[in-house]
């Protein structure tokens, strides 16, 4: 028995179907079901085969299978893009899809960083967001999703795990009365790093307790020499030096971003996201850097 969406489904796929208008197709593509299987595999036969990128990447943004998009990711983009962003939003938990919370942490385990953090910014679960953080260990992607992340415990999450004293100062001035839940996890901490350490009270000894004191002390064992004091420290600090320390991002350069961002806005809409988070996250890297600098030269 054929059902309604099966008729919609073949009616789109007919002979007149790529010589209808692109914005007629695309118009076509976000009417169907997507829930239902019918019309997931029209999806994959439009994704892969339609003439025109827009429409291509309209019926990718409605793809719920991950096998699928995978394979478009082998494509060049926009579409190997806009594979890999829906990939991302069912992942996440924000595309309808078959796939479980379970099924979605263990997606996380081979993830690269990049896409760890995409993931981190769109996601509303506790659950795939508290996996995903855990990840992360760049105090700058740490300041981004304490920034910009959608759901409120990534947000706190990330703060959390950022140990530099002026950093978390500089995110606090920013989520100041806009951000009441990361305000007062970063006011808390920076408040207990300022908070002067209590007075040690000296202990009142009896005569005959300082007299065995001093004895006892003349029987500890003689300190060690100067030589050997002065070996074990600059052991100590070739340890230290030797420490692996995360590579740092390098800076951002006005010259290069904004003439991407500049050719790339004409192409964005407001289904892409995680990319219009990240231009929105170099755009006020770029805004502070500029500010120090005239900082500086007022100076």
């Amino acid at each position: 028995m054929t059902t309604a969406s099966d008729k919609t489904t073949d009616s789109i796929l007919d002979g007149t179907w790529e010589n209808q208008d692109p914005k007629a197709r695309i118009r076509a593509i976000e009417e169907l079901d997507s829930s239902d299987s019918a019309a997931q595999a029209s999806l994959v036969q439009i994704a892969t085969t339609d003439e025109t990128d827009e429409v291509r990447c309209c019926a990718i943004m409605r793809l719920s299978g991950l096998d699928e998009l995978k394979k478009l990711q082998n494509e060049k983009s926009p579409i190997k893009d806009s594979a890999l962003q829906q990939s991302y939003r069912i992942i996440a938990g924000t595309s309808a899809s078959g796939l479980s919370e379970e099924q979605s942490l263990s997606q996380l385990t081979d993830m690269s960083l990049p896409a760890l953090k995409q993931i981190s910014l769109i996601t509303k679960s506790k659950t795939i967001g508290s996996s995903a953080v855990s990840k992360i260990e760049l105090p700058e992607d740490l300041a981004d999703l304490s920034l910009f992340a959608a759901s409120v415990h990534v947000r706190k999450s990330a703060a959390l795990k950022i140990e530099d004293p002026a950093l978390l100062a500089e995110i606090r001035e920013k989520v100041r009365n806009k951000d009441k839940t990361v305000f007062k996890v970063i006011d808390q901490r920076l408040s207990l790093n300022e908070t002067p350490a209590a007075p040690t009270e000296v202990p009142v000894t009896k005569p005959d307790q300082d007299k065995q004191d001093i004895e006892a002390s003349n029987t500890e064992k003689a300190p060690e020499p100067a030589a050997e004091q002065e070996h074990k420290q600059e052991e100590e600090k070739e340890k230290e030096t030797t420490k692996p320390k995360p590579a740092a991002k390098p800076p951002l350069v006005p010259e290069k971003e904004l003439p991407v961002i500049e050719q790339e806005l004409p192409k964005l809409n407001y289904k892409k996201t995680e990319r219009l988070y990240e231009i929105r996250s170099i755009l006020n890297k770029l805004l502070s850097n500029a500010e120090a600098m005239g900082e500086e030269l007022s100076a």
